[in-house]
């Protein structure tokens, strides 16, 4: 089962992580491109879209997973309530784009937020069509699509940012500057990030022709009700998440003590924002191991053993996640300097540490995570998540005063072992699983320790420096193959009976 769940999570990691890391080529371009006020501006709009997609998907995706098995016609259902929501939602906001771009501070850009409600409206119309491969287990056709978009995604920005800019400025292909010059605004800007985001997006709408001609767009509330039920806890625990997520990049542009740290607000969002794009590394892994791990949760949760399988699976994650953890760290100077080609954006890399250690205990809180999932005991998922999502706001609102976006860092890491504590604690009077904590917490005092280390061990020639610090990495790996070499001999053994 375990060697199910892992090569499920690498297959939906290819949809998953490789459109990411694809997408990733976005942030030197971005930063090579736009300065640092420029890039806090694209990602104070991304922070509001993280929140309005949980408000447009509202727990179904999930709900979907819970009831599809169990409700007939459910997915037309589910599909024909976010249809209608989604553009109800985005008609409001396109009606209303001016007041809501000057009422968060940027008046002149009202397109902008035109472009984002097209952009969400177009994610969650698509969200249980995309579900629904999962369902049926059509990972590769999952990947093709999510690889397609973001490709389409980093080419536009390519072209709108950069080729367009340059033949307009009369750089090379001079002979195009008539054509380009009919559609190509320089003074858009910044923009252009938006507007290829939104086409990339509506272009993946082809991919799920077949299946909407299936599609019977009816609505029953007699038998949508226990759906509905189940979902809603999840929108305010989404929403929580979302708070913990991007609220810091938010609070930022009023809180951020601008004379005494010596830069303006929406510089240190940018700076703060590219720094912590440098944690996706581990957002991708469990982002990856969510896609598959819920389904499998949920199909194994009512067998025996499943427990013990939850158990050791949670170990194996938090092994790969601290081994992740150390190599980041480890080769964290050439990483920077790779993505992020202006200097000015380096003054944040201190946070990087704290964020990827956050954003493991993420994902630990996924996993932990299944009990109220399986157990239809949502609404404790809600008040964890709210519990964070307060935690996070009022940490923000002390310390992001005194220190800026160092406290938002720092809230992160704190919030997110806060949450997974509380889940254990909770989840273990509804559905014990026997988690090896003693392991867990070894690995990852190890691996802080490790990095610390790295950290203070800094010597030239720069590739003197990058062997030792790798070397620290393959000790560490040493380590965990000793440790664990029963497990690791195990689950080979196991595999080859399988084959055999």
């Amino acid at each position: 089962m375990l060697k199910k769940l892992f090569s499920e999570t690498v297959v939906y990691g290819m949809g998953t992580i490789l459109p990411r890391l694809i997408n990733y080529l976005l942030v030197p371009i971005h930063t090579g491109v736009l300065q640092t006020d420029s890039y806090g501006i694209v990602a104070y709009f991304y922070a509001y879209a993280a929140l309005l997609n949980v408000l447009y998907t509202y727990g179904m995706e999930t709900a979907f997973f819970r009831f599809v098995d169990k409700k007939e016609g459910i997915f037309d259902q589910i599909f024909t309530a976010i249809l209608t929501t989604s553009l109800l939602f985005s008609g409001i906001l396109i009606a209303f784009s001016s007041n809501i771009a000057a009422g968060i501070g940027f008046p002149e850009s009202g397109n902008y937020v035109t472009w984002f409600a097209i952009l969400i409206a177009t994610d969650a119309i698509l969200a249980i069509p995309f579900a629904q491969l999962r369902k049926q287990g059509k990972a590769v056709k999952f990947a093709l699509v999510k690889i397609s978009n973001v490709v389409l995604n980093v080419a536009l920005n390519v072209f709108f940012l950069i080729v367009c800019r340059d033949i307009y400025e009369g750089k090379y292909l001079t002979g195009f500057q008539e054509i380009i010059n009919t559609f190509y605004d320089p003074e858009l800007g910044l923009g252009y990030a938006f507007l290829s985001n939104m086409i990339a997006n509506i272009l993946q709408i082809p991919w799920f022709i077949n299946m909407f001609r299936q599609v019977r767009l009816r609505f029953h509330w007699k038998g949508f009700q226990p759906v509905f039920l189940y979902a809603y806890p999840l929108i305010f625990s989404g929403m929580a998440f979302c708070i913990n997520e991007v609220a810091d990049r938010i609070l930022l542009k009023y809180l951020f003590p601008e004379e005494k740290l010596k830069l303006s607000s929406i510089e240190a969002i940018g700076i703060y924002s590219a720094c912590y794009k440098l944690s996706i590394f581990i957002t991708l892994a469990v982002q990856a191991y969510k896609y598959a791990a819920e389904p499998f949760f949920f199909a194994q949760a009512g067998k025996q053993g499943s427990p013990q399988l939850f158990a050791r699976a949670m170990k194996f994650f938090v092994i790969v996640l601290s081994i992740m953890f150390v190599a980041v760290n480890v080769n964290l100077g050439w990483i920077s300097d790779l993505f992020l080609r202006k200097e000015a954006y380096k003054e944040g890399l201190f946070v990087v540490p704290i964020l990827l250690m956050g954003n493991i205990f993420l994902g630990i809180y996924y996993n932990l995570a299944v009990w109220y999932k399986v157990t239809d005991k949502t609404r404790y998922g809600a008040y964890i998540s709210i519990g964070g999502a307060f935690f996070t706001l009022v940490l923000n609102l002390l310390l992001i005063p005194q220190i800026g976006y160092a406290g938002s860092a720092l809230v992160t890491l704190f919030c997110y072992f806060g949450m997974a504590v509380s889940s254990y604690l909770i989840g273990q009077k509804f559905y014990a699983v026997p988690y090896d904590l003693g392991s867990a917490i070894f690995y990852l005092l190890i691996a802080s320790v490790i990095v610390w280390i790295g950290r203070e061990i800094q010597i030239e020639p720069q590739w003197g420096n990058f062997f030792i610090q790798n070397a620290l990495l393959a000790l560490f790996a040493l380590l965990v193959l000793f440790k664990e070499r029963n497990e690791f001999k195990q689950l080979f053994q196991r595999n080859k009976a399988i084959q055999d």
